[in-house]
């Protein structure tokens, strides 16, 4: 089968903005490079979106009131409400008798969302800093304040770089990336094709696995007759699907802001990703140098660290890995803001389901981060902390275990999208995700003193020896059947619930290439073949490039600012 033409176009616009972003590059002046990158990024949008620009096109208009007129002190409430309100209103549009957006479209919306409210957040921190006090006043102002035109603000929502498939970019990013004088002495080619060594491999296992699995299949009533051990082996290709599909789409849009110099910073400021340089003074030091003995860095649009989210061993590790423009976001704008810290993770949880979409598979598998961050914070204080190098390592690979299936249980809720279909297929697999979750929080509640300390000042229970750890670590899962009766799986002559509030759109990043006929599984796939896939992660990563050949450096695990798990 073919891929459908919105695709090719959505590949094609990907793949060509990369060698375009030498064109932004050697352009000297910063109206030049503003023209190029807006009246090019806008006709991407019409390309992907036809009439339905007009949904960009209203959402970034009203944002410019909102900025413009209204006092810095309030605007950024306003345009959260404003940006979030029409994203509701995109999202159902059907029932207004408006015609349903593409897919694609859903993606330039998403992010235009994310780059209007942040825009409005980062012009009230101009005159109210969030980090009052921590940073030189006189640095903030120059290298952090904003003061947009609204033609600037137009030419930043329409930006090419990040409008498909991110990275989020903040305004003095951008503002950043036009005012750079000197980019020859940026070294832009050799970063990205090393960063892009790696989309031929990725690209490679996800046609091969697309090609005999397809979540389609799960929705049918012929998926449901297999054997349990293959209901569950399932959704290990699924979300390896999922997953590489993002990494493709992702990689080649950091590639296409790396190729026009932006979110190059100097590598003595530490930027970040998404946010930029984090050390000001340094940056400011670093200003007097020669131009030609900076040594620059692209953290700062590193939107994905591979390594991180396939071998990281806790669930925290690998979700700073995923989508970290994105994380910054929701940290910045959300985590960081909500002044009760209990329900600061729920709550940064539940904005980034409302981002993703409507369909309740997406909150589905949302909240039940919240539960697991939980259960492994738990677990790895009760039998973790205080044991031997070697039963860490022990307890690191069962705990990389777990969070991997427990990423293949919510994945399904990403795919699957209506509420049938998630609890259908969940209940089929006896809802083991949950189980294993909270059942692991039991134990590890009881036999933690971090999370219930002593009431007196007798000294704290000794840590469990490790065959106790090792067992209370597999007992939720070996013995999820003798605990509770099994579940029959969800008939599928039930009665049909609701749909969806409107057909379901791409999630997160939408290079939704086409995969290839799915082929029939109407045998059993052999179990040595299950347990390989299992272990795909390790499987592959080795026949990545070595992540000291990568030009990004791996995320920092040190102890650093909180930041909200996303997805």
């Amino acid at each position: 089968m073919s891929m459908p033409v919105d695709d090719i176009v959505y590949v094609s616009l990907l793949l060509l903005s990369i060698p375009f972003g030498h064109v932004v590059k050697v352009t000297k002046s910063a109206a030049g490079k503003q023209a190029l990158t807006g009246v090019v990024g806008a006709a991407m949008a019409v390309l992907i979106c036809r009439l339905h620009i007009l949904h960009s096109l209203i959402t970034t208009a009203v944002n410019c009131l909102i900025v413009k007129l209204l006092p810095q002190k309030y605007c950024h409430i306003i345009s959260l409400i404003w940006c979030f309100t029409y994203l509701a209103f995109f999202r159902t549009t059907s029932w207004f008798g408006v015609p349903t957006p593409p897919a694609f479209a859903n993606a330039v919306q998403l992010f235009l969302t994310l780059r209007m409210i942040g825009l409005a957040f980062e012009i009230h921190d101009t005159k109210y800093p969030l980090r009052k006090g921590e940073v030189d006043e006189t640095l903030l102002k120059l290298y952090q304040n904003i003061n947009p035109s609204v033609l600037d603000i137009f030419s930043y929502a329409y930006c090419y770089m990040g409008l498909l498939a991110g990275p989020y970019m903040k305004y003095r990013s951008y503002y950043d990336m036009l005012h750079e004088p000197d980019t020859q002495y940026i070294n832009t080619v050799g970063p990205m094709l090393r960063r892009l060594a790696n989309v031929p491999i990725i690209a490679a296992g996800y046609f091969t696995m697309s090609y005999f699995f397809s979540i389609n299949y799960v929705k049918t009533d012929e998926f449901y007759d297999k054997p349990l051990w293959f209901r569950l082996f399932y959704m290990l290709p699924m979300f390896c699907v999922f997953r590489w599909r993002l990494y493709i789409a992702w990689i080649l849009a950091e590639c296409s802001c790396m190729m026009a110099a932006y979110g190059a910073y100097p590598a003595n400021s530490q930027p970040k990703c998404g946010q930029g340089p984090s050390d000001l003074q340094a940056l400011h030091q670093v200003k007097s140098q020669p131009k030609c003995n900076i040594e620059y860095n692209f953290e700062c649009v590193n939107n994905l660290y591979i390594w991180g989210c396939e071998l990281a061993p806790t669930t925290k590790e690998a979700l700073r890995s995923w989508n970290k423009s994105v994380q910054y976001w929701l940290a910045n704008i959300v985590y960081r803001r909500v002044p009760f810290k209990s329900f600061r993770v729920s709550l940064t949880m539940g904005v980034s389901a409302y981002w993703h979409g409507v369909d309740p598979g997406y909150y589905m598998s949302f909240l039940t981060v919240p539960p697991i961050l939980m259960a492994e914070r738990a677990m790895i204080n009760a039998f973790r902390d205080e044991q031997p190098t070697i039963k860490q390592k022990i307890f690191d690979f069962l705990c990389w275990f777990f969070r991997m299936r427990g990423f293949d249980y919510n994945c399904m809720g990403f795919l699957l999208l209506s509420w049938k279909e998630t609890i259908r297929y969940w209940a089929s697999i006896y809802f083991l995700g949950h189980r294993h979750t909270f059942l692991s929080l039991s134990p590890s509640f009881s036999l933690s003193v971090n999370f219930f300390p002593p009431l007196s000042l007798s000294p704290p229970p000794p840590s469990p020896s490790f065959p106790l750890s090792l067992f209370t670590t597999l007992f939720p899962l070996s013995l999820c059947h003798l605990l509770f009766p099994p579940l029959s799986p969800l008939s599928p002559t039930l009665s049909p619930l609701s749909p969806p509030l409107s057909p379901p759109l791409s999630p997160l990043s939408p290079l939704s290439l086409s995969p290839l006929p799915s082929l029939p599984l109407s045998h059993s796939l052999p179990p040595l073949f299950s347990l390989s896939l299992i272990l795909s992660p390790l499987i592959l990563s080795p026949l990545l490039l070595s992540p000291h050949s990568l030009p990004l450096s791996p995320p920092s695990l040190s102890p650093s600012p909180p930041s909200p798990p996303s997805l």
